[in-house]
């Protein structure tokens, strides 16, 4: 599953692609491939740059999946047992 919406440049190649794991997540592999005639120390921002672009078409993509919270009053203990749990 190629995602297609990123506005790169014409000197640079990138593939996205999404595979899911085991567990059923979904997992992003993305592949850059540019050519730079220099040192660029600030070539991190740019990769963050994509990456967040990524993210925001991906969650444009799902805003029609999204779960609704069975109790409203009491999600954030809920979110506070899965992260403990993350954590042991």
């Amino acid at each position: 599953n190629r995602l297609s919406a990123i506005e790169l440049k014409s000197s640079q190649a990138d593939l996205l692609f999404s595979v899911r794991t085991i567990n059923e997540q979904i997992l992003f592999i993305y592949i850059l491939l540019e050519h730079k005639s220099f040192i660029d120390r600030w070539v991190i921002l740019q990769l963050l740059g994509y990456i967040v672009k990524i993210c925001e078409r991906q969650r444009d993509i799902n805003k029609l999946n999204r779960q609704e919270i069975k109790n409203k009053t009491n999600w954030m203990e809920n979110l506070k047992i899965q992260v403990l749990k993350q954590n042991i």
